[in-house]
Formats: C-alpha cells, sequence, structure tokens
C-alpha cells in the first residue's frame, strides 16, 4: 500500500500575538469612532428637541388667536370708554388719535368710522 499523507480536519491557524494586538488596536478604534458618534448625534438630537419644543411652544396659530382677542378686547373698550364721555361723545378716529393708537394695529376704517 501507498503511504502518502493524507490531511486531516483542517486547523485554523493561529495569529501571533502581533496581529491579536493589531486586531485589538483597530477594534478599540472602531468602538471609539462608534462612541464619537453616538454622542455626536445624540448632540444633534437633543438639538433638534429643543427646536421641537421651542416651536411647539411658540406656535403662530396661538399668536394669531390672542392677538384676534387683545384686538376685540380693545375695540370694546374704546366703545366702552367713549360710551361713557360726556356729551358732546368724541368720535372713535378723536379717541383714537388722542391714546395715539394705530388705527391699523386696533381694526379701525376712517371711511366707515367703525372696528372692522
Amino acid at each position: 500500500m501507498d503511504k502518502t499523507p493524507t490531511q486531516g480536519p483542517s486547523v485554523p491557524r493561529t495569529e501571533t500575538s502581533e496581529e491579536m494586538k493589531n486586531e485589538v488596536a483597530l477594534l478599540r478604534k472602531a468602538i471609539a469612532d462608534v462612541q464619537q458618534e453616538v454622542t455626536r448625534k445624540e448632540g444633534i438630537l437633543r438639538q433638534l428637541n429643543i427646536v421641537k419644543a421651542h416651536r411647539k411652544k411658540n406656535q403662530e396659530e396661538p399668536i394669531d388667536d390672542l392677538i384676534d382677542q387683545w384686538r376685540s378686547a380693545a375695540q370694546q373698550a374704546i366703545l366702552d370708554f367713549q360710551q361713557n364721555m360726556p356729551e358732546p361723545k368724541p368720535g372713535l378716529k378723536d379717541i383714537l388719535s388722542q391714546f395715539q393708537i394705530e388705527h391699523s394695529a386696533i381694526g379701525y376704517s376712517e371711511d366707515e368710522d367703525c372696528f372692522v
């Protein structure tokens, strides 16, 4: 019989300590890079949450509603003031001029001499 060497099961190659050190260093660098990226993304997320909270707090729709409420209350106050004035009662234009209130701010129409 011919005695040729047969190959048995493959044996994994053992890495040298230098190769292991290089691999460990690469893995540590990769971990540090990922941690740095996570920290950066957390910072971005924190900033976005601040912007979101600010926008939610300062929405324009409620501001418009508040402006309308203010305008309505101011108009009513001017009308009440005019009603409580002695005769001859001044016109709305005169009252607004006396208090230096811009006509457009309170919604006054000079042409119709009333609030719109």
